[in-house]
C-alpha cells in the first residue's frame, strides 16, 4: 500500500511538471488583445534628445575681484621691491603663509601692501590691427600677485607674510599700498537673450586685452576695455558684446580668410547674383555679457558672465541701459 502511493506521488509530480504554463507575454495577459496584436514585437520608446546644458551667469568672486589685474596710465614707483623669501635662494617663488623680504621705503609693521608686476605679452601677433596701440593708450598692464603685510622689521630689513595669493610672487615683484576693491553687486538673470538687433549705446568701447593674453575668450575670463571712469563706467554695470559681420570693420585677419571660401555649390544653374556690401547692412549679434569689476580713468577690468560664444580680443562692447537690465 506504501509502495502504490509512493508511485501515485511521483506521477502526479511529473504530470504537473509538464503542464506548467510558459511565462505568458504582457501582451497576452490582456483579455480584449487579438492573436495578432500579441504577437506584434513591440516598438523601442524613441529617446528624446536635449541637451542638459546650463548657461549660468558666474557671479564675480573674492579672487575674480582681487586676482583680476589692472591697466593704468598711472606711473606706479618700482622702489618697493621683493628681493626674497625666508628660504631664499632654494626657494624662488612663494606663496601663501610666505615670509618675504622687501626693499624700498616708508615701511611699518602692519601695514599692508599689494603685490604686482608690469606685464606684457611677448607674443607680438596683433589679434585685429591696432590691438597694441588701444592698449597702450589705456596704460600699461600690471598683474596681481596678491597682498601681504609686514610683520617685522629686522635690521632695517621689512619682512612680510604673505596674506593672499594669486599666483607666485617673485624677486623684482612691486608693492603698492594695499587699498580694498569694493564688492561687485550681482543679480542679473540670463534666461533671456536678445541675439540680434542690438541696440547700439552711446557709450562704446572695446576688448583690448585678457588677463592671461588669451585669444579666444569665454564665461570666466578678465577683460580690459579701452573705456573707464571717464566714460562713466562704474563697477558692478553690465555689458554687452556684440560684432558684426562687416569684414573689413568687425573681423580678424585670421576671420576673414573664410570671406574667400567659395560658397556656390557646383550644380548650381543661372543663380542670381548677390548684392554687394550685404555683410554691413546685417544686424549686430549679441555674443555674450560682462560685468564692470573696477575702473581706472582711461580702462575698465569686467568679468565675462554669459558667453553664448567664443569672444575675441576686439569685440566690441556695449553699456547697457538700466531699462535694459530690467527687461531681462
Amino acid at each position: 500500500m506504501k509502495r502504490l502511493a509512493m508511485v501515485l506521488l511521483v506521477a502526479t509530480a511529473t504530470a504537473m511538471a509538464q503542464q506548467s504554463p510558459a511565462p505568458m507575454a504582457q501582451d497576452a495577459m490582456n483579455p480584449n488583445a487579438s492573436q495578432e496584436q500579441q504577437n506584434a514585437p513591440v516598438a523601442p520608446k524613441l529617446p528624446k534628445f536635449q541637451s542638459n546644458w546650463v548657461q549660468k551667469p558666474q557671479a564675480p568672486t573674492y579672487s575674480d575681484i582681487n586676482c583680476s589685474g589692472f591697466i593704468t596710465r598711472e606711473n606706479i614707483s618700482l622702489k618697493n621691491q621683493v628681493v626674497g623669501g625666508e628660504t631664499s635662494p632654494h626657494t624662488s617663488q612663494f606663496g601663501g603663509r610666505d615670509l618675504i623680504f622687501l626693499s624700498g621705503e616708508g615701511y611699518t609693521v602692519g601695514a599692508q601692501y599689494r603685490i604686482v608686476r608690469r606685464v606684457s605679452d611677448k607674443n607680438r601677433v596683433e589679434a585685429f590691427p591696432g590691438q597694441y596701440k588701444l592698449g597702450k593708450d589705456a596704460g600699461d598692464q600690471w598683474a596681481d600677485m596678491g597682498f601681504a603685510h609686514v610683520v617685522k622689521i629686522v635690521d632695517g630689513m621689512p619682512i612680510a607674510l604673505i596674506d593672499f595669493s594669486c599666483q607666485p610672487t617673485v624677486v623684482g615683484d612691486v608693492l603698492i599700498p594695499f587699498a580694498e576693491r569694493p564688492t561687485v553687486p550681482f543679480s542679473k538673470n540670463a534666461t533671456s537673450f536678445q541675439e540680434f538687433g542690438v541696440p547700439t549705446a552711446s557709450t562704446l568701447g572695446r576688448i583690448v586685452q585678457s588677463r592671461d593674453f588669451d585669444y579666444l575668450l569665454g564665461t570666466g575670463k578678465k577683460v580690459y576695455l579701452n573705456i573707464g571712469a571717464e566714460k562713466g563706467l562704474k563697477p558692478g554695470d553690465y555689458l554687452r558684446v556684440t560684432r558684426g559681420y562687416d569684414w573689413q570693420k568687425d573681423m580678424t585677419p585670421i576671420d576673414r580668410i573664410s570671406t574667400e571660401a567659395r560658397t556656390i555649390e557646383d550644380t548650381g544653374d543661372r543663380m542670381p547674383e548677390v548684392p554687394k556690401n550685404m555683410e554691413s547692412k546685417m544686424p549686430r549679434r549679441g555674443l555674450g555679457e560682462m560685468i564692470v569689476l573696477w575702473t581706472t580713468p582711461e580702462s575698465a577690468v569686467a568679468l565675462i558672465t554669459v558667453a553664448r560664444e567664443d569672444m575675441h580680443i576686439g569685440d566690441q562692447v556695449e553699456v547697457e541701459t538700466p531699462q535694459q537690465t530690467a527687461q531681462q
